[in-house]
């Protein structure tokens, strides 16, 4: 029995960089090149490059290569990917109520 419904969704949300990855991706509200997501993000390329596969194969996010020379490649989320934006929402309406909480736990902790 698995005991917090969506525990798989999390694991994989919560490794390093996804949650950056699409929020920036929500944000702009266009496609974006790999080097505009490098360069917004800070990451380096290998990293980048694993997080922007994980997320075409869950299909989360859609990779567009033209035929181009040099070869443009796109990402921009799918509507699976746009369905996060309510998770994204509901994360900030809690953040809206209890940062002051949160970040009085976080200093706490710093000073320990």
């Amino acid at each position: 029995m698995e005991v917090c419904p969506g525990a798989d969704t999390i694991h994989f949300l919560a490794r390093k960089h996804m949650l950056k990855i699409i929020a920036t991706l929500f944000f702009f509200f266009k496609p974006m090149r790999f080097s505009e997501l490098r360069k917004e993000l800070k990451i380096n390329s290998k990293t980048l490059t694993d997080r922007l596969r994980e997320l075409t194969e869950v299909g989360f996010i859609n990779r567009v290569m033209y035929d181009e020379i040099p070869v443009r490649v796109e990402y921009a989320l799918t509507p699976s990917g746009e369905d996060l934006r309510d998770v994204f929402d509901a994360i900030n309406l809690f953040d809206d109520k209890h940062y002051v909480q949160i970040q009085n736990s976080l200093v706490n902790k710093v000073k320990s």
